[in-house]
């Protein structure tokens, strides 16, 4: 979720003294395992963005499931029930997925639930919506991190933290996921043009949320981004169309 890009010294291989082939001193090369795997990314932060991507797969899994719009008092428990044991289990591998000096480590875990069970709840007629803000939080946050950390490169002008690889990451991922899972659950009959412009429009606004330079959890600013943004260009740009 926090983007930063690699540091040479984290990468670098160990050199050792040793003879060249022609007889020489030289150096030798010994790559640690820890140098194999991409700078700057520790172990317990794959498990943290399997845990972070995993809703995200949820979503597409929804349309495949009979359900009524609006749905029911019963989809609506159901939906929420998986999501606390997806929470739940978030926090029980605390001690793991948990970055070191992580003080929002609450806030950022209820966050991502909270907006998704949000935007189902406040338009229980349109959950399409709600899989456009899992989409995005669990592929795009998830991809902005990766992007940065193994891409790396220039950093943002505003925010020094971030990179324009981790930045692109998010939007070239997210907004056609978001499109794709807007379109499966809203139904073939919607125009591929109003499932792109929800989705690649989440997308966008949620990924310059993401960049920005504020101590907010990005769960938090993306979901609530990509809630709004997603919920006006259904309801409000896109209905003349």
């Amino acid at each position: 979720m926090f983007t930063s890009s690699a540091s040479p010294a984290n990468i670098g291989p160990s050199v050792k003294g040793g003879t060249t082939c022609d007889g020489g001193a030289g150096p030798t090369v010994n790559v640690s395992l820890a140098a194999q795997r991409p700078a700057g990314i520790r172990r317990g932060e794959i498990l943290r963005k399997l845990l972070h991507i995993s809703p995200g797969l949820l979503a597409f899994l929804l349309p495949l499931l009979p359900h009524e719009k609006p749905l029911p008092p019963q989809g609506l428990f159901e939906v929420t029930l998986i999501t606390s044991i997806l929470t739940a289990i978030y926090i029980a591998a605390r001690r793991i997925v948990a970055r070191p000096g992580e003080t929002d480590f609450y806030v950022t875990t209820l966050s991502y639930p909270i907006a998704v069970l949000a935007t189902l709840f406040a338009f229980p007629g349109a959950p399409e919506l709600a899989v456009i803000v899992v989409v995005v939080i669990a592929f795009g946050d998830g991809s902005a991190y990766l992007g940065g950390k193994c891409i790396g490169g220039p950093r943002l002008p505003w925010n020094a933290d971030k990179t324009w690889a981790g930045t692109l990451s998010f939007l070239a991922v997210a907004g056609p996921l978001a499109s794709l899972a807007y379109f499966g659950e809203a139904g073939s009959e919607t125009p591929w043009l109003v499932a792109v412009a929800c989705g690649c429009g989440a997308a966008f606004f949620s990924a310059i949320a993401e960049s920005l330079p504020t101590r907010l959890s990005d769960n938090l600013r993306v979901g609530v981004t990509a809630a709004v943004a997603a919920s006006a260009i259904h309801f409000v740009v896109l209905p003349p169309l």
